[in-house]
């Protein structure tokens, strides 16, 4: 019973006696509930999505899929100018950059753009959706399943303890390089291909 309660004493410091008090009462951050389990929802649609969808026809999709991409390309682009911005503005030395715990105006802004990047993780769940309503079942692949899985968990991560410092350098650089790919699937939706893509696998 002691060893239970000394658990549960030491899971209660972690998830928020070490967590950042700034950020712990935004949305979707002060339980890991909710990336374990909109996961593990997403886990169960993914392997049966087949079934799911099985007594449904083969839906185009691409006005949905251009805006899709379009809004994603805006974020990014978004992500990557606060981040970028925000870590010029310190002045720190990229290579040991702490995170400025304090509620300085630069400091919150840090932590608002790894919440923007947090939240995206969600949105980005929908590609599954369109590969699935489009009957795209080899695009759902295990690697797909564990990238966005695993990131909803390392972007929590990220919010509930990190939000800001050297994690803003991942965040520009990714973000970045998702505009770059949401702008490449976005033209490709708009072009003559018919078989176009809703997310990063466009194998067919």
């Amino acid at each position: 019973m002691k060893v239970l309660e000394e658990m549960v004493s030491a899971l209660n410091i972690t998830l928020h006696k070490k967590a950042d008090t700034r950020t712990s009462e935004w949305p979707l951050v002060y339980s890991p509930w909710w990336p374990i389990g909109i996961g593990i929802v997403y886990n169960l649609f993914c392997w049966n999505a087949r079934k799911i969808t099985s007594n449904l026809p083969a839906y185009g999709m691409r006005k949905i899929i251009v805006f899709y991409n379009f809004v994603m390309v805006l974020l990014s682009l978004y992500m990557t100018y606060e981040s970028s911005v925000a870590v010029y503005a310190s002045g720190k030395d990229l290579t040991c950059y702490p995170v400025d715990y304090s509620d300085h105006p630069l400091a919150i802004r840090m932590a608002k753009v790894v919440w923007w990047y947090y939240f995206s993780k969600y949105i980005e769940l929908l590609e599954t959706l369109f590969f699935a309503l489009r009957k795209k079942f080899n695009q759902i692949s295990i690697l797909h399943i564990y990238h966005h899985t695993s990131m909803l968990c390392i972007a929590w991560i990220g919010i509930k303890y990190v939000p800001g410092g050297q994690s803003l350098l991942f965040v520009a650089i990714n973000s970045f390089v998702h505009a770059i790919m949401y702008t490449y699937y976005g033209l490709s939706a708009v072009g003559p291909c018919k078989n176009i893509s809703g997310g990063r696998n466009t194998s067919q």
